[in-house]
């Protein structure tokens, strides 16, 4: 006998589980929790699967996501996913970080950086087969997807030898750059290859290396750098690329603000009299060093040194000739000059009768000095009939003017290298009385 035997076996089949799409994450949570704030469904790493429960609520910063290794922790987006600031990753939300990075995979487009986890990849057109952008971005190199269309477009040469350069910049420094006096900067340029000539320039001019601005130009990153910077240093920056056809960076300002915020003018006193140096510099915290030439000063029985806030103060008591010279105040690697004489015979305003001789006489610590009078302006270059220049033992320099008439009147002034002192000639006239006597 044939006995056929009927045999039924149930198989129930488990498919992974999936967390729900951004769409259905809150239908899922209200099914699925009594409190749906606090459902989760998160990567976890001990099964390589996906975890959901009802326990918790957690965020981190953008940039970083939570995934389960026991319990939570925290892991950075995965390198086809970002998050932008100030936007935070929420357990009861997302799974993975918000966003998809952009492909740049359309008609001409490559990548042009691939972004991070908080940026997107920004795309540019492939030149080398001869795209363009349809729209010109901002940046002229490449384009934002999230900010603006990024379509790419066949661009055909007018001449059909003609092809698109190869060389474009891929970095440039900012378009404004403050600094203090006495600060170093570096500008940076990166360019996509390394084949042609560059040159920096300033206003349109070229640049030439010195002690404080040294370039490199070796590979595709070329920089000048400038050390010690100083208020002349101020102005527009560009790299200049020598391809069939030059090529321009965009302009980078520097604003160099000065490290003093005063000027000191040459100085002129009598000796025995107190020479006051003072000067201002930005901050309250700045210090600074006094020097005559070389030589640094300190606080002594004559000298003394003292701050005021912004003011930086040097005052000689008692002054001799032998103080004239050049004094520096210096703050780090910026100093300022400040030229002073001290006299022994001053120069000093006359007021005479015509006729009567007139002598200007200034007596200068080093003997033999160059020196150079003027009136009004015009330099006196020799002596003739009534004008006389000598000079006496080397150091006292004498401007004679013989028998004064009412047009020697006006300014005078002697030069000694930095130090230029005027003084006024005032010539008063002589009145003659006449009198008559009239017979009756």
């Amino acid at each position: 006998m044939l006995f056929r035997f009927l045999i039924l076996v149930h198989v129930c089949a488990a498919f992974p589980l999936k967390c729900p799409a951004p769409a259905q994450w809150s239908l899922r949570a209200r099914s699925y929790c009594p409190d749906p704030s606090k459902y989760f469904c998160l990567k976890n790493d001990l099964i390589n699967g996906y975890s959901e429960n009802c326990t918790v609520f957690d965020f981190l910063q953008p940039g970083r996501k939570n995934v389960l290794r026991g319990g939570l922790d925290a892991d950075i987006c995965s390198f086809e996913r970002y998050q932008p600031w100030p936007i935070k990753f929420y357990t009861n939300v997302s799974t993975n970080c918000l966003f998809l990075k952009y492909k740049c995979n359309e008609e001409g487009q490559v990548v042009y950086v691939n972004g991070n986890r908080n940026i997107d990849r920004s795309c540019r057109c492939d030149y080398t087969k001869g795209y363009d952008f349809l729209i010109k971005p901002q940046n002229p190199c490449f384009c934002e997807p999230a900010k603006e269309d990024c379509s790419c477009y066949l661009k055909t040469c007018p001449k059909a030898t003609d092809k698109l350069s190869s060389v474009y910049f891929i970095y440039e420094p900012l378009s404004n750059i403050e600094l203090r006096e006495g600060e170093t900067v570096t500008l940076t340029y990166e360019l996509s290859v390394n084949k042609y000539p560059v040159s920096f320039l300033k206003d349109n001019q070229f640049i030439a290396e010195t002690t404080n601005i040294k370039k490199r130009v070796a590979g595709r990153y070329k920089k000048i750098k400038f050390r010690n910077i100083a208020s002349s240093d101020a102005g527009k920056y560009c790299l200049k690329v020598e391809d069939k056809t030059s090529m321009n960076s965009h302009l980078t300002e520097l604003l160099i603000h000065p490290m003093f915020t005063s000027k000191i003018e040459p100085q002129i006193c009598i000796e025995g009299n107190k020479l006051h140096l003072a000067s201002a510099v930005y901050a309250d915290n700045i210090e600074v060093k006094w020097y005559k030439e070389k030589a640094q000063l300190h606080e002594c029985e004559n000298i003394l040194i003292h701050v005021e806030k912004y003011q930086r103060i040097l005052t000689i008591e008692k002054t001799t000739v032998a103080d004239s010279g050049n004094y520096y105040v210096k703050a780090g690697k910026v100093e300022m000059r400040i030229p002073s004489n001290c006299e022994r015979r001053p120069l000093v305003d006359v007021t005479i009768m015509e006729s009567l001789d007139t002598k200007f006489e200034i007596e200068t610590e080093e003997e033999n000095v160059h020196v150079q009078w003027f009136y009004n302006g015009k330099e006196i270059t020799e002596s003739t009939e009534r004008r006389q220049i000598s000079r006496l033992q080397g150091r006292v320099h004498t401007l004679t003017i013989l028998q004064t008439r009412l047009t020697d009147s006006g300014k005078y002034s002697i030069k000694i290298r930095a130090y230029n002192k005027v003084v006024e000639l005032n010539v008063k006239g002589i009145l003659c009385t006449i009198s008559f006597r009239v017979k009756r």
